[in-house]
């Protein structure tokens, strides 16, 4: 089996990139990891980023990111672009 933070064969892991850290100005960061897949998960993300920005101004580093397009390998890379296509095609 697979487990978090360990990479298959040329895979990057993200072991280190979802711990939230300090960046050199202070700030928090946080990262969200979506798939874009047309089911408003970016658009819940981006209003999550708004409102925390909103409630925590200029301490906040958020950064969005699309794991399966970002950080898979193939063929699962190709997931949210299949998606779409098939989603067109029902």
């Amino acid at each position: 089996g697979y487990l978090p933070g360990t990479a298959a064969a040329g895979v990057p892991s993200l072991a280190n990139a979802a711990v939230p850290q300090r960046d050199s100005g202070g700030k928090k960061r946080i990262l969200m990891l979506i798939s874009d897949t047309g089911g408003g998960h970016r658009a819940s993300a981006q209003a999550l980023e708004a409102a925390l920005k909103e409630l925590y101004p200029n301490q906040l580093e958020i950064s969005i990111v699309d794991i399966w397009t970002q950080y898979s390998p193939w063929p699962f890379n190709t997931c949210v672009a299949g998606y779409a296509f098939l989603q067109k095609r029902q």
